[in-house]
């Protein structure tokens, strides 16, 4: 059964109506990022899941509609305890967001916040820590970083990893190219199937590269 209902402006939910896992499904952390109107609609029309239930979570709404990467600070570093957070942040439009993400955040087992680059031929990568190694090769990514929840803490994977739970940011490509639209279509399918969420075969082609050899290099 696939039952989509919008829970608020910017939240729908995808739910199967029999229980585990609960996804979070983040795109448009930062405005400029906008090869997702495409995943939106493939998602609200084709995917009908066999179990548990998706939210798909509209990040930085003030940045997408001024078509900024963010508009007082970077909402992925401030998903941290407020009293670790500036007065610049407590005060800006991107923590009222933080707000709203957090809670669905919080009745998650799992998160794929998903980005793109604004640098053409960059590579499709996921990041996360070791032990999701398992599910982060799924996705068809071409590296596996990880580090990042100690290096810039504050983001989603910082405040699912800090939850002990699973979360991957999956980077796919340049700024709206077709080619990020399908690369987030692929990864997102495939981590339902290793969920057993979807009915799909699963391809496992991944090089890890850790993120503290290549600051060793720089």
């Amino acid at each position: 059964m696939k039952v989509v209902e919008y829970i608020e402006l910017w939240v729908f939910l995808l739910d199967s109506w029999k229980p585990w896992p609960t996804i979070s499904l983040i795109w448009w952390i930062h405005g400029n990022e906008k090869c997702w109107i495409e995943l939106l609609e493939y998602i609200k029309w084709n995917l009908k899941l066999l179990t548990g239930k998706v939210y798909g979570i509209m990040g930085n709404i003030d940045a997408i509609e001024n078509n900024v990467r963010q508009c007082d600070v970077n909402l992925n570093r401030i998903f941290k305890d407020r009293a670790l957070l500036t007065t610049k942040e407590k005060e800006s439009i991107e923590f009222r967001h933080m707000q709203r993400i957090r809670k669905y955040l919080l009745l998650s087992d799992v998160c794929l916040d998903i980005h793109s680059s604004p640098i053409f031929g960059s590579p499709v990568f996921a990041i996360c820590e070791e032990e999701m190694f398992n599910v982060a090769k799924s996705l068809g990514v071409e590296y596996i970083c990880s580090g990042f929840a100690e290096i810039e803490p504050g983001g989603t994977d910082y405040f699912m990893y800090m939850q002990s739970k699973v979360w991957i940011c999956l980077e796919c490509w340049f700024h709206g190219d077709a080619n990020a639209f399908r690369r987030a279509r692929y990864g997102l399918e495939a981590l339902l199937a290793h969920y057993n969420m979807l009915e799909r075969e699963i391809f496992y082609h991944y090089q890890y590269r850790n993120i503290w050899e290549r600051k060793k290099l720089i």
